[in-house]
């Protein structure tokens, strides 16, 4: 949806003299939903992916981020799940009720789950292996309350189709770095690491201007892109340096190095949540009342070097970090904006170690994101191209004023800016944004601040090979290299930078699995009728261990009891899916049966409400829906004029006659 702008074009960075503040104007932002993480089980072969003929539930969790410190959060959460994939046979269940979500509390799983029927599309039949694309795209759109104001959310849940994975009989172990063995070399600081610097933006800025402009095209958030008539920056001062780096050096300078007691030149001691190093993000000043600061106009990375191949399980990584990055705090934006931002990233690989994927942010399913970017300053903003999108992939003729689009920390991602506390003794309350705490026992064991630990759930790339990276992306300013720089030295902790420790994935695998097409097939228990798995793809004939289906058929997994045979179609998904109850009630006239419904502009706005509740006081009653379209229930209403034709005034229930009225008038007639 394209975002209006307040206003002229006033909220900008002011870039002035040393120890100059920044003016925006400021407006309240409602609260905000994030999708943390998504569950899926099948009444199939169990192994979570969807194939064909299964039956998912699909569990989600999501959590309300709210800027306003007075905000309760968001109330009475609906959540809606709806598709066009021709994979999917129907939503059974596609409506589940969340809920009350508190603000800034910790992720909410919903008790309800989403269920959906996979339709008769696999690999095997398209003739796809196992690393061809394939997948069903569903629309999840969550509704809720924020006071009196309804907001609506939308996102999009990828479901892989049709494949196993194997760990071929591997012991799962912990894959962990927490860097004791970095800082041996100060030209190479995370060698004796998993992690190297990428320095993304090396080269960048060129030796001028318009070479700057030109190398740089594509790195920018869409609202910031020189090129665009309608960007904040678009003929102002700031477009001529609207490049990452103000200058070469700073650009193809590193920012990422080790902390710790061993280290040279930390300004006050080092610091570890435990052990003696830590990884660091950021600028060492030499002295303790100013002890950090974080670069200006940057994208950097530090990513892990080798591929990690995760469990066939359900992996979750952990790590525990102090973030502090400029945002609110600092500068004078609104609350919850951030200018610099800091995210977790992961890249797939096949088997061979050929990269399958753009570089995906992860989202944390403890101590999430909490802030997103700031969107109205003219200064540019960056954003990396590896990650699928650049700043011109957001482009719609039909929408000429569209502002947003896809991107890894451009407003509206979320990412995060203050995490934990990077000054001072460890406190259980000093948490920055973090939800969940602390607690006694994780003091650390070097240096000041209090850590807080990010946890996230890996099993949506259960079984794949990747590699991790933090990212930082940064706000631009024509000339001064780091905050400090730009502001004097009394910034104190708001720019301390980016501290990491003791990372953990808990379930890795020494070699990759083994994906493979999914060649069992749903089929119904000769006797009971109960869904099994153990028949042949292209007979639909049982199988046993004696008379096994050819290769890539299928396999006996889940037999059927003794004196049964696994043989055809899977059930029917039943009434529930494609024939639908509901309740249809038209207002404010009363119910749909009523002996006349009159309907007109004079009358009013009419409403129709289908899920409106059982009531024999006012006459709602139960009506039935026997089609599911492209995986959409959908309903046919109609008021009836002189419904049975007798001029009688009752109902009908065809809604076929001519003086019959569709209730929806952009709608079809029929549906």
């Amino acid at each position: 949806m394209a975002r209006q702008r307040i206003g002229l074009v006033l909220l900008f960075w002011v870039v002035l003299a040393q120890g100059a503040s920044v003016s925006l104007l400021k407006a309240a932002d409602p609260c905000q939903l994030l999708l943390l993480g998504t569950g899926v089980t099948d009444n199939g072969d169990g192994d979570g992916f969807a194939d064909t003929h299964e039956t998912l539930q699909i569990g989600i969790s999501v959590q309300a981020r709210c800027t306003d410190p007075t905000s309760e959060g968001l109330s009475d959460c609906v959540a809606w799940l709806s598709t066009e994939s021709p994979a999917i046979d129907c939503m059974r269940r596609p409506e589940i009720l969340i809920g009350d979500l508190p603000a800034n509390a910790p992720a909410v799983t919903a008790e309800e789950t989403f269920e959906v029927k996979i339709g008769s599309i696999d690999r095997h039949d398209l003739g796809l292996g196992p690393d061809d694309l394939l997948e069903a795209a569903l629309t999840l759109e969550i509704r809720c309350f924020d006071g009196a104001s309804e907001l609506s959310f939308r996102e999009t849940v990828m479901l892989p189709l049709d494949l196993n994975v194997l760990d071929l009989g591997q012991t799962p172990i912990d894959w962990g770095e927490d860097f004791e063995g970095g800082g041996i070399d100060p030209g190479n600081p995370l060698l004796g690491t998993a992690f190297f610097a990428e320095n993304l933006d090396a080269g960048l800025p060129g030796n001028s201007d318009a070479e700057g402009l030109a190398n740089a095209d594509g790195w920018r958030c869409a609202y910031s892109d020189p090129d665009w008539i309608n960007s904040n920056s678009y003929n102002h001062p700031e477009a001529r340096a609207c490049y990452p780096g103000v200058n070469l050096a700073q650009a193809d300078a590193i920012f990422w190095q080790m902390d710790g007691s061993p280290v040279s030149g930390t300004p006050d001691g080092g610091r570890a949540f435990r052990g003696d190093k830590s990884m660091y993000y950021g600028v060492f000043l030499g002295h303790v009342d100013e002890g950090f600061t974080t670069p200006l106009t940057t994208v950097e990375s530090a990513a892990t070097f080798d591929l990690i191949n995760l469990g066939v399980g359900q992996p979750e990584l952990s790590f525990w970090q102090q973030v502090s990055l400029a945002d609110h705090r600092s500068l004078d934006s609104r609350i919850g904006r951030n200018v610099d931002r800091g995210v977790v990233q992961i890249l797939l690989h096949d088997a061979a170690g050929n990269r399958t994927s753009d570089w995906m942010n992860l989202v944390p399913t403890q101590n999430s994101y909490a802030q997103q970017a700031e969107d109205n300053y003219t200064n540019c903003t960056f954003d990396p191209v590896d990650d699928g999108n650049t700043e011109d992939d957001f482009f719609d003729p039909t929408d000429p004023l569209r502002e947003l689009g896809p991107s890894s920390t451009c407003y509206p991602s979320f990412s995060w800016a203050f995490m934990g506390s990077t000054t001072g003794s460890f406190s259980t309350v000093a948490v920055g944004n973090a939800t969940t705490p602390p607690v006694l026992v994780d003091a650390p064991s070097l240096g000041k601040g209090t850590w807080v630990q990010a946890k996230i759930d890996l099993t949506e790339f259960r079984g794949r090979r990747a590699r991790l990276r933090y990212l930082v992306t940064s706000l631009n300013v024509s000339w001064a290299e780091t905050y400090v720089l730009q502001f004097g030295t009394t910034r104190d902790e708001r720019d301390d930078g980016w501290w990491i420790d003791d990372v953990v994935i808990d379930e890795t695998l020494a070699e990759p699995a083994v994906f493979t097409s999914d060649t069992f097939l749903l089929g119904s228990c000769s006797g009971t009728g109960e869904p099994c798995i153990g028949q042949c793809r292209s007979s639909l004939a049982p199988c046993s261990d004696a008379d096994p289906c050819d290769a890539g058929e299928g396999d006996c997994v889940i037999p059927c009891p003794i004196g049964e045979v696994c043989a055809g179609l899977p059930p029917d998904c039943g009434v529930d899916c494609t024939l639908a109850r509901v309740n249809a009630f038209v207002e404010p006239d009363g119910p749909l049966n009523p002996p006349s419904v009159i309907r007109g502009a004079a009358d009013g706005p009419l409403t129709v409400n289908l899920s409106a509740p059982f009531d024999l006081d006012t006459g709602a009653e139960p009506s039935w829906v026997d089609a599911c379209i492209d995986g959409h229930r959908e309903y046919r209403v109609c008021i009836s004029g002189d419904p049975d034709g007798s001029g009688s005034g009752l109902p009908d229930s065809d809604c076929d006659d001519a003086w019959d009225s569709p209730v929806c008038e952009s709608c079809s007639i029929d549906w």
